[in-house]
């Protein structure tokens, strides 16, 4: 039985993407690269597809360190997320998106704001930042 809550909820899901994010932080152009990035992406979108999520997107940059935010895709996923857009992230594992502990806080402030669902595959972690946050310091990520 759908209820007005979910039926609402599935609704507003609908319209709104997956963003499938991968960071691969050596060389761009380099084909050991290409084929890390490859990788992350089709594990990303086999476990989405696996937890009957949707719209996918791939935000993908390759080349660039986690310690910083300055990356094109990351910068346009968190555009798309400011703006409602997105209703789940997934990463291969949190340090995909970033190695810095003021900029992982920064942002998933952000996806609670948003209402965004964080799925970490290889964590095994998918829900609320409440988790995802005290996981992230345990790692000792910071």
């Amino acid at each position: 039985m759908v209820t007005a809550g979910t039926e609402d909820n599935m609704i507003r899901q609908s319209y709104k993407i997956t963003a499938l994010y991968c960071r691969i932080d050596h060389g761009s152009r380099s084909a050991m690269s290409a084929a890390c990035a490859q990788n992350q992406q089709k594990r990303l979108v086999h476990y989405a597809k696996e937890q009957g999520l949707h719209n996918l997107q791939i935000f993908c940059d390759c080349g660039y360190s986690g310690c910083n935010t300055d990356r094109p895709e990351y910068q346009k996923m968190l555009a798309a997320i400011r703006a409602d857009q997105v209703s789940n992230v997934v990463v291969l594992n949190l340090s995909r998106l970033n190695r810095s502990y003021e900029n992982q806080h920064q942002l998933l402030l952000e996806l609670e704001k948003h209402n965004v669902v964080l799925h970490s595959v290889l964590e095994q972690l998918s829900g609320s930042i409440v988790p995802v946050f005290s996981t992230f310091l345990k790692a000792g990520c910071a």
